[in-house]
Parts: structure tokens; C-alpha cells; sequence
């Protein structure tokens, strides 16, 4: 027979999972997940223990564990990958910094996190995300640190490269989602996930300028401050790092090392690099990512110094304005995702990328209109908003789309879209 509705798994694998499920199906999981309570929990399992639902407050469950910690740590690494765009007005007069000084130091602070997302996705195939997203974590922290002992610009350029990199954590917190959550909410899961990780970005605008006027106001000089303000993401760092090792785990079944002194997850790391790299939907989406969230990393580099520069706003008042194009993440890159989910709840994968065509598209128009409002504050202030909406709604709905290109690559399908997005 022929079924009038598209099937999503006719191109593309049918979920995201790893290549334990088979085994772990074998073994028995996925009939009954210990310490499994449904009026406590409030949501149901499939299958493979996956949560088919979302409630926030639940932390008694491992999967919605997972998903606060996976977010923060995304959000923290934001917060410092983008800390010194937030306070370049004052860095570069400390500094002496010119036009060209500024522009490579941005360019290192997204460089570096390309490869590292490719490997990371490796290393979540292969050890688990829980020790990814802690490793990234306990890695970076020192280099925000040494943020405070800046003096030129090789100084500048070297720890924005490594700051940069923390922003791997991405293909960490979608590749967990994946793990936990059932195929029915995926989409909106790993919107959700990412989007309020990207907050930081908006977030970072907003604070830093704000922790910096706090520091003068203590009686520290200006020059001073701005090295004491990367004490708080520093310190967030290493906090979230001890509580991802903690209270966390790889998968509803466990943790990877576990699950491999079972045998139920054998990963053979070439074969699972091969999976992905020969797969020309990871290309695809690798290349249509850079369109969506490379658009968003460049608009954090650069939008605290536009506002100040162009209109002549106060440092304060511009990463408040600054800060409003990250802040949309708080529920517009969910939106991308959900509508992902409704477009292949009805009409299967086809949904799906039509739903991320037409988000993109619009992206791309409104960016047209936005270079072309530079002389009002208002009128810029007004399209960058509704930019900033179709810019992450259309980064959820790529990532509602992934987790189904590859079942054995998922991460590496992840992390090589993150990159792209670099």
C-alpha cells in the first residue's frame, strides 16, 4: 500500500540515537527504566527510556538533569566567548587596539571553536557528552581567566581564540538532547536547549557592561575593572563543570562507561566519522547553518561597538539595546523547533525543511533591510528585532532537522553543522 503522507524516515534515518540502541533493545532496557515514576516524573518513556515530554521543575529525572545542565553550560560558555565584545570600548582604549586588531580578534574568537566541534562530536559518540561538556568546561576555564593579564593584541587574539572554543559545548547540548528525549519533541527539545544557551549571548551585552560599572563603582580604576569582570564567568566555568560531573548522566540507561562493561555500546570512531562525512545532507546542513547561526555570531561580535559608534550611545545603554538581538533566544529558537516538529508531526521530513526554507528566507530578506536603515535608532533598533526572531527561529529548525540525518553519526552530524555555523 501507499500512504498519502511523506514518511520522514524516506530520506533520512528514521531517529537520532547511537548504535547501542540495537543492543540495549537486546538486553532488555527500554521496558522499564529504574526508578521510573510517572506521577512524579509526569511525562511517559518510549521505548529506549527517551522522556516524550518536558517539564522544567522535574529534576528528579536524569533527562530533564541533563537539560538544565547541558543549557547552562552552553549559556556560561557564551557568556564568556562573547564577555569581550561586550566591553571592547573600553578594552580597546586600554589597549591602544586598532580597527584591524579588533576585527582579527573577532575572527579568532569563532575560528577556534570549527574544529573543536568536530571533535567533540566525535568524543560524544565515543565517551558520552557528560564528560564532554565537563572536559570543554575545565579546559577553557583558565584562558578566561588569563583574560585579566591581557596587554597587547597577541594577548587579545590568543584568549579570544580559546574563549571561542568553549562554544564547541553546542554539539555537547544537542547531542544530549537527542539522548534523552524521544523523537515526538526532539525538534523543540534541542531548540529550546540551544536557544536558551545562545541567550548568553544577549545576556553577556547586558551584564558584562553592568558588572564592569559595578567594579569601577567599588573604587577599582576603569582600566582595572574590566580585567576583574571575567572573575564571574571564570568562576561559572568551573562551578557548572563540578555539577555536570556530579549530577549528571550519559543516557536514561546510564552512563557510556557503564553501558560499555556491558558491551551495549561499541563505537567503532573511523566507521562513525565515515557515516557522516560521506553524507551529503551533513553538508548541506553544515553549509545552511553557517547562514542562520554564523549570522547571529557575528552580530554578538560587533553589535555593542555598532550602537556605540553609530548613535553615540553610552557603553550601558548600548549592550542594553545590544543585548535585546541575544535575548530573542529565550523563545525564538524554540519557535523554529516546534515548528519543525509540527511540519513533521503532519507532513513527515518534507514538513521539516520547509519549515526551515521558509524561516531562512525570511532571515535572509530582513538582513537585506537591515543594512539599509543604518541612519535611524529607532528603525535599526525595530528590524533588528524581528531579524534576531527569523535568524533563531531558523537555527531551531535546522536542528530539528539533524538529529535524523545520521543514527550512527549523530554527533559528528552535530558537531560538523555547529562548525558550520563557526
Amino acid at each position: 500500500t501507499h500512504s498519502t503522507r511523506p514518511q520522514q524516515a524516506a530520506t533520512v534515518e528514521a531517529h537520532p540515537s547511537h548504535t547501542m540502541v540495537e543492543s540495549l533493545e537486546a538486553r532488555g532496557f527500554g521496558v522499564g527504566m529504574p526508578g521510573y515514576d510517572r506521577e512524579k516524573w509526569g511525562f511517559d518513556l518510549d521505548g529506549e527510556n527517551k522522556a516524550k515530554g518536558l517539564i522544567l521543575w522535574k529534576l528528579q529525572s536524569p533527562h530533564v538533569r541533563a537539560f538544565h545542565l547541558s543549557w547552562t553550560s552552553f549559556f556560561t560558555s557564551f557568556v564568556a566567548a562573547f564577555a569581550m565584545a561586550a566591553l571592547l570600548p573600553v578594552v580597546r582604549q586600554n589597549l591602544d587596539l586598532t580597527a584591524s586588531d579588533i576585527g582579527a580578534s573577532g575572527i579568532a574568537n569563532v575560528v577556534g571553536a570549527i574544529g573543536a566541534r568536530v571533535i567533540i562530536g566525535a568524543i560524544c559518540d565515543t565517551v558520552g557528552p557528560r564528560y564532554g561538556v565537563a572536559g570543554v568546561l575545565l579546559l577553557i576555564a583558565p584562558s578566561v581567566f588569563c583574560a585579566s593579564l591581557i596587554v597587547d593584541r597577541g594577548g587579545i587574539i590568543a584568549v579570544r581564540f580559546f574563549m571561542g572554543i568553549g562554544i564547541c559545548i553546542f554539539v555537547c547540548n544537542q547531542f544530549w538532547s537527542g539522548t534523552m528525549f524521544s523523537p515526538n519533541c526532539v525538534g523543540t527539545v534541542n531548540a529550546t536547549c540551544g536557544g536558551w544557551g545562545n541567550l548568553g549571548g544577549g545576556v553577556t551585552q547586558l551584564i558584562m557592561p553592568l558588572i564592569y560599572s559595578g567594579i569601577k563603582q567599588s573604587g577599582r580604576p576603569g582600566f582595572t575593572a574590566w580585567r576583574w569582570s571575567f572573575m564571574v564567568p571564570g568562576a561559572m566555568f568551573l562551578l557548572l563543570a563540578m555539577m555536570t560531573l556530579l549530577f549528571a548522566q550519559d543516557t536514561p540507561n546510564g552512563s557510556y562507561r557503564d553501558l560499555r562493561k556491558t558491551r551495549a555500546a561499541q563505537v567503532d570512531g573511523k566507521k562513525t566519522l565515515l557515516a557522516a562525512v560521506r553524507n551529503y545532507r551533513t553538508w548541506v546542513l553544515t553549509l545552511n547553518y553557517g547562514y542562520c547561526f554564523g549570522v547571529e555570531l557575528t552580530i554578538n561580535s560587533i553589535i555593542v561597538s555598532y550602537f556605540f559608534d553609530q548613535f553615540g550611545l553610552t557603553l550601558e545603554i548600548a549592550g542594553i539595546v545590544g543585548a535585546v538581538f541575544g535575548l530573542m533566544n529565550l523563545f525564538c529558537r524554540s519557535a523554529g523547533g516546534l515548528a519543525s516538529d509540527l511540519g513533521g508531526k503532519y507532513f513527515g521530513m518534507r514538513g521539516r525543511l520547509w519549515a526551515y526554507f521558509i524561516l531562512q528566507l525570511c532571515a535572509g530578506a530582513l538582513s537585506i533591510v537591515l543594512g539599509n536603515v543604518d541612519d535611524t535608532l529607532g528603525g535599526t533598533i525595530a528590524v533588528m528585532i524581528v531579524f534576531s526572531a527569523f535568524v533563531q527561529s531558523a537555527e531551531g529548525a535546522c536542528y530539528g532537522v539533524v538529529p535524523f540525518v545520521s543514527r550512527r553519526s549523530y554527533g559528528v552530524v552535530a558537531g560538523m553543522g555547529g562548525a558550520g555555523g563557526n
